[in-house]
């Protein structure tokens, strides 16, 4: 089963090649948060826990609190650096391999902080966020529509505007 190749990732060797583009960045946006943005998150868990206390609910006021003690502890969390460096052959995320074929496509969301996104062959493999930083999102796009196809129809999911509304 180890050797099954519909299991193995392709193996490609990048080592004498030379990035066409590198660069690093950090993982996700930072945002600032003041004292009143954690009140805020006191208070919306408080009133959530109340509306629970009032249903006798008392698994939820302790999942509510756990959230609420998770969600502070992320937001103190710093972001660490990525490093990018696109071939001829794949994608080098923090020394991780992406060939190309194991890709089934990519789009770009641009913003205050642009990143592409690809998506990975095979059932249920998640997205691979990829930060752009300081690059120019169409020449990394123009590069990537070479060797994937572009999925125009996607953007932002649920999940990014949420995380941009909320500044987390």
């Amino acid at each position: 089963m180890a050797n099954d190749p519909k299991t193995t990732a392709p193996k490609i060797d990048l080592s004498n090649e030379k990035p066409l583009f590198q660069w690093k960045a950090n993982e996700f946006a930072e945002y600032s948060k003041n004292s009143s943005w954690y009140l805020l998150v006191i208070v919306v868990a408080i009133a959530i826990a109340a509306v629970f206390w009032w249903l006798k609910n008392w698994t939820a006021i302790g999942v509510v609190a756990a959230a609420a003690i998770a969600l502070i502890a992320q937001a103190k969390t710093k972001p660490k650096s990525v490093s990018v460096q696109l071939f001829r052959e794949g994608i080098v995320v923090n020394n991780k391999v992406y060939p190309y074929d194991s890709l089934k496509s990519f789009w770009i969301i641009s913003g205050d902080h642009p990143v592409f996104r690809l998506e990975q062959t095979g059932f249920l493999r998640p997205h691979i966020n990829v930060p752009i930083a300081e690059e120019d999102p169409a020449q990394i796009q123009l590069f990537l529509a070479k060797f994937l196809p572009e999925n125009e129809k996607k953007g932002e999911d649920i999940a990014d505007i949420i995380q941009r509304w909320t500044r987390f």
